[in-house]
């Protein structure tokens, strides 16, 4: 038993130190660190895949957040283009409450929406579907397979080279 528990808080010990090794703040004079973002995805069968690009804070990472008072994690990519096209999206981890994305897509001309986040207001839901997410180094990869409040099906994966902290973006 005591060599269980010596492992056990050696194994968080080490894990905590990686984390906040990883959470580190950069200094405030240092520019913050290019992400490249990756989008490909097909909506309601037309190919929405904007030229790789490199955006400051782009993708952002929450490790203690909450969305109407439920506490979770979450993860989110915000990328927009000079010609009215965007994707805004969300994926929420929380806890006992469930998981969920609030996804929004502008493309030609049309707003594409989806909010399964099972916190808040019903009436705030909308389409349906899901979004997973893998880790990869500092980034990873979503794997997207939605269908809008359009009726638009939307498919494909969206990827960020690394990920801020949500302290770090400003949006905090």
């Amino acid at each position: 038993m005591v060599m269980r528990t010596s492992v056990l808080l050696l194994a968080v010990s080490m894990s905590t130190s990686i984390f906040a090794a990883v959470q580190q703040r950069r200094p405030a004079d240092a520019p913050p660190p290019k992400i490249v973002v990756t989008i490909d995805l097909q909506v309601g069968g037309t190919a929405f895949n904007p030229k790789e690009v490199s955006v400051d804070r782009a993708c952002v990472f929450a490790k203690a957040a909450s969305l109407y008072d439920v506490p979770g994690t979450y993860r989110a990519v915000n990328w927009h283009d000079d010609r009215d096209a965007s994707l805004n999206f969300t994926v929420w981890q929380l806890g006992k409450a469930g998981d969920g994305v609030n996804f929004e897509l502008g493309a030609g001309g049309k707003r594409h929406r989806v909010n399964t986040v099972p916190a808040g207001p019903a009436a705030n839901r909308t389409g349906s579907g899901k979004v997973t997410f893998v880790p990869r180094g500092a980034g990873g990869e979503f794997t997207v397979d939605l269908t809008a409040d359009t009726g638009a099906r939307i498919t494909g994966r969206v990827t960020c080279s690394a990920f801020v902290p949500a302290d770090d973006n400003g949006l905090s």
